[in-house]
Order: structure tokens, then C-alpha cells, then sequence
């Protein structure tokens, strides 16, 4: 998503306002809470959740 969107991780966090720990995990593909991921991809306009 991040690619297709041409945005660095940093952008998206800013974005986001997810945590360093959160994105720390989820760049080593470790437990985040589905209301992140939520939160994530309601601010990244995802296609699934329109």
C-alpha cells in the first residue's frame, strides 16, 4: 500500500499517528491490534474498507 501511494513509513506514521513501538512491530511482522490496522488503512484510504 505504502508503495502504490509512493510514502515512506515515517509519512505514514505521521499520518497515521501510530507509535514507534507499532511500527517497529509491524516491520517485524509481530502482533498489532486490528483497531491499528484499522486505523491504518481508514487514514490510507484502503480499497477494503470503503
Amino acid at each position: 500500500m505504502l508503495i502504490d501511494k509512493n510514502m515512506k513509513r515515517i509519512e505514514m506514521q505521521s499520518l497515521t499517528g501510530i507509535s514507534d513501538n507499532i511500527l517497529a512491530r509491524m516491520e517485524k511482522k509481530q502482533y498489532v491490534s486490528m483497531e491499528t490496522i484499522e486505523k491504518i488503512c481508514k487514514k490510507l484510504d484502503c480499497p477494503w474498507m470503503r
